[in-house]
């Protein structure tokens, strides 16, 4: 059987020694439109002249620009020479972020320039231990807060923070609440800020910090947080003594939160802190919010179907809570 470059080679010739157009396409049994076609296409002065070209398009307008992909390379490879460093598509867009790129690329893009300059490195399955741990539901929004303390972090001549942040498992949304102590009042007032923000959970899950329980003094008595839980509906889950995994989407945010944003610049006062944590909630809340309504569509729901933090949970959160046994005169937020 003649390959199809023979026959394309045998067609020109033929019709070049004088052969009429609609015999050769007979006798070949091609169209006329086909000879004509590589009668077209025939050049003298090209030896290949009879292979196939490249339907790929001449112009590529949304192609990856070649200065955005050598900066994201240039990135990964800077992360991956850091110890312990993230470096996942998160950890680049954040980097580009703060560079003031614009537009930023989209999780996909970046990901897509890692895959084809060979730096996506295929990890080693997990294997479940299978020990079945019992949790509280989280499939929709605010069914379930996780809540966690880091610190304390230290600021060159400006003492030390706190950081009380808040993660809604539904949505993977954050709140983010720095402060210098780690008291009860700053506790309530982490939460409350966070709660205005993310809306009021069904439940929220707490470590056994001596802030989140109560008081070694009075142990068999409601601390201010538990009472503040109470009194908006909250029901407050303690994880067991010494098991952190049991908080563990929290405990996993912490490592982003330190590797990403506290270890990546240089602080120069609490309030460049609170104005850093603003802006890297709102980053952080954002690529994850784009990610939970591509699993929405990928389930056949409409995006907007995701509920806001008030729709979630039907409530209206007050400007500020104050647990009913509480010193409202004391300051929610001393510097």
């Amino acid at each position: 059987m003649r390959s199809k470059e023979h026959l394309r080679q045998e067609a020109v010739r033929r019709r070049l020694s004088g052969e009429s157009i609609g015999s050769i396409a007979a006798t070949l049994r091609m169209t006329g439109r086909w000879v004509l076609k590589w009668l077209g296409r025939y050049d003298p002065t090209d030896a290949i002249w009879y292979e196939d070209r490249s339907r790929a398009p001449h112009c590529r307008p949304r192609q990856t620009p070649e200065v955005l992909e050598a900066l994201i390379v240039s990135i990964r490879q800077d992360l991956e020479a850091r110890r312990h460093a993230q470096t996942g598509a998160g950890s680049i867009l954040w980097a580009l972020a703060k560079l003031d790129y614009r537009p930023l690329p989209s999780t996909r893009t970046v990901n897509r320039v890692l895959k084809r300059q060979g730096l996506v490195k295929q990890r080693t399955s997990y294997t479940p231990k299978g020990t079945a741990y019992p949790q509280p539901p989280a499939a929709v929004p605010n069914a379930l807060h996780q809540v966690d303390r880091v610190g304390p972090r230290y600021l060159r001549g400006d003492g030390q923070f706190y950081s009380l942040n808040t993660i809604d498992l539904g949505r993977r949304k954050v709140a983010l609440y720095p402060c210098r102590r780690r008291t009860d009042d700053m506790t309530v007032a982490g939460l409350t800020s966070a709660w205005q923000r993310l809306g009021i959970p069904q439940r929220a899950q707490f470590d056994n910090e001596l802030a989140f329980w109560g008081s070694n003094r009075y142990p068999r008595s409601f601390g201010t947080v538990i009472r503040m839980c109470l009194h908006l509906g909250v029901e407050p889950v303690f994880i067991p003594l010494d098991e952190p995994w049991r908080n563990g989407v929290i405990e996993r945010f912490q490592a982003v939160w330190d590797q990403r944003f506290f270890r990546t610049q240089r602080f120069v006062g609490f309030g460049h802190v609170e104005e850093a944590s603003r802006q890297f909630e709102v980053f952080h809340n954002t690529h994850h919010l784009q990610r939970v309504e591509r699993a929405y569509a990928e389930r056949g729901r409409a995006a907007e179907s995701i509920p806001t933090a008030a729709a979630a949970t039907g409530l209206h959160r007050p400007e500020r809570a104050t647990p009913p046994g509480s010193d409202s005169s004391r300051p929610t937020d001393p510097e």
